[in-house]
């Protein structure tokens, strides 16, 4: 945790995820990415076994980063998560579960409207996410989850990569709407974040620019 920051912590609620204290070193790294735009830090714990909940706030901006989150099919909004599965999982799949759970949710809201930005991780190349991954990823997390609250929005999607070598960089989905210099919502890109140069904040730069 960043020096100057307040931290308050509730209870352990329940696990429903397996997450290691160098999973967890990493989530508390990346928010350091939010520094500049951001004054206050709360942290509170729920969904995971290590804290997940981030909030930050700058005058009327608030920003909400869950690590790991739960988006039930129900109504509910737990933890203020105003987001809902849509659809019921396949019958025939045995192994399928009523809810979703990507890595990072960033949740953005100012006065009554809530924009929220979706993050999952794939250790896997970009050509392998295009070819096996992408519309499944897509249909999942942009088509299957929705807003409970009618002036909320889920802007998009961000593909994290991990097996990529060279410089970290957005391996654009949206090739067409960038000639003509459209912009396209929701959105799904892949961000290639692969670790080689731990000074390398470009991504997150990315996606503060979504903020």
């Amino acid at each position: 945790l960043q020096k100057g920051f307040k931290n308050t912590q509730t209870g352990r609620a329940p696990s429903m995820h397996k997450t290691s204290p160098t999973t967890q070193n990493r989530a508390d790294r990346a928010m350091h990415f939010f520094e500049p735009l951001l004054c206050t830090f709360y942290l509170t714990n729920t969904n995971t076994k290590y804290n997940n909940t981030f909030f930050y706030e700058k005058d009327d901006v608030n920003i909400t980063i869950y690590y790991q989150p739960v988006i039930y099919s129900n109504d509910l909004a737990i933890n203020n998560i105003f987001l809902f599965r849509n659809n019921a999982p396949n019958i025939s799949d045995k192994t399928a579960i009523p809810y979703y759970s990507p890595d990072y949710i960033i949740k953005i809201s100012k006065e009554s409207n809530s924009k929220y930005i979706i993050l999952d991780a794939k250790f896997s190349s970009p050509k392998k996410i295009r070819e096996k991954q992408l519309e499944h990823l897509v249909f999942k997390y942009l088509f299957s989850i929705s807003p409970l609250k009618e002036n909320d929005s889920v802007i998009g999607l961000y593909i994290l990569c991990g097996k990529k070598s060279g410089s970290d960089r957005l391996d654009i989905v949206h090739n067409i709407a960038r000639k003509i210099n459209k912009v396209v919502r929701p959105f799904a890109e892949i961000a290639i974040m692969n670790g080689f140069d731990t000074n390398d904040d470009s991504i997150p730069q990315l996606i503060l620019k979504d903020i």
